[in-house]
């Protein structure tokens, strides 16, 4: 089942176009539909009440921004189609025409539970979103209501089942992996969620829940590194806004105001080597820097240093295509 991969095709394009090429120089209009944005605070607010309690991570994406942005349509759908051909001309008609915004939230780590609130489809596009997805022809696709009131939609494509809360406001709620519709009916019954949890919501109000792409972050393994990440961090939030270019915003905290000096030091250091590197632009247009206990990265890419690391980009497609295998 890959109905997750529409927020794969839809946001992971751009975040590759950014965030990955950040990492990689750091170690060397609305849309059909009647859905809202993820930057629209109330609406992703509104979803949080379905995100676990003890949740300490949340990305929200805006889908709609993402994909009307001249980034987007100029620079990686082309790839995207080139990458894909026919199959994302139907995801794009079938999926992302509609769907308008994605908040995810959950505890990280193997085998933790994740929760996924989309908004912009009802039922029916929901089962020719899947087709695309799952490449499948739509009348392969089967959906049932489960559970009381009709509330919980089982679809079934390619062999798979997936459980959905299907609200009448166009709403989607699932969790990877729900044994059945009892799971998704506990979801749909939560009132609080992630608002009754005040160290997450103070990240979340923190960050700009209005931009293309934002996350906040607690580290639940005290003063253990993260996983991917080459510094101790005791939480992070930060922010991609997508137009004819890119800002991105990140505030990491530090165990100490020592160790965020250190931080700054050691990625100064990297970025400096970078400039020689294709990732030139990037190192030349981040900043870093540390007060007290926290370390701020800024990035502003124009579309002009984006073209030109254009011949980077295109090195991504195997990684682009393999959002749709």
């Amino acid at each position: 089942m890959r109905v997750t991969r529409t927020l794969g095709l839809a946001a992971a394009a751009v975040a590759i176009a950014g965030l990955s090429l950040l990492g990689a120089a750091c170690k060397g209009e609305q849309k059909d539909g009647d859905g809202d944005g993820a930057g629209d605070d109330k609406a992703a607010r509104a979803r949080f009440a379905y995100l676990p309690t003890q949740s300490n991570f949340v990305i929200g994406f805006d889908v709609a921004q993402l994909t009307a942005s001249p980034l987007f349509t100029d620079l990686i759908e082309p790839k995207l189609e080139e990458a894909t051909g026919d199959r994302y001309a139907a995801v794009r008609t079938a999926c992302l025409s509609k769907l308008s915004s994605v908040v995810v939230g959950g505890q990280s780590g193997r085998g933790k539970v994740a929760v996924m609130a989309a908004r912009g489809l009802d039922q029916e596009q929901l089962r020719r979103c899947s087709a695309a997805l799952d490449d499948v022809p739509e009348d392969e696709v089967t959906v049932t209501q489960e559970g009381k009131d009709g509330a919980v939609t089982k679809l079934v494509s390619g062999g798979d089942t997936l459980w959905v809360g299907t609200l009448p406001d166009k709403t989607l709620v699932t969790q990877p992996n729900a044994s059945g519709a009892a799971t998704i009916e506990t979801i749909l019954a939560r009132t609080g969620g992630l608002s009754d949890n005040p160290d997450m919501m103070a990240l979340v109000d923190a960050t700009d829940t209005k931009a293309s792409l934002w996350f906040a972050f607690q580290n639940p393994s005290g003063d253990e590194a993260v996983t991917g990440v080459p510094y101790k961090t005791k939480s992070a939030r930060g922010s991609l806004r997508v137009s004819d270019g890119l800002t991105l915003d990140v505030v990491a905290q530090a165990e100490t105001a020592e160790a965020a000096e250190k931080m700054v030091t050691a990625v100064q250091a990297q970025l400096e080597a970078a400039k020689q590197t294709p990732y030139g632009a990037i190192a030349e247009n981040l900043q870093i820097r540390a007060k007290d206990d926290e370390v701020t990265v800024k990035l502003a890419l124009t579309r002009a240093d984006i073209d030109a690391l254009l011949p980077v980009l295109s090195q991504l497609a195997p990684m682009l295509r393999g959002l749709v295998r």
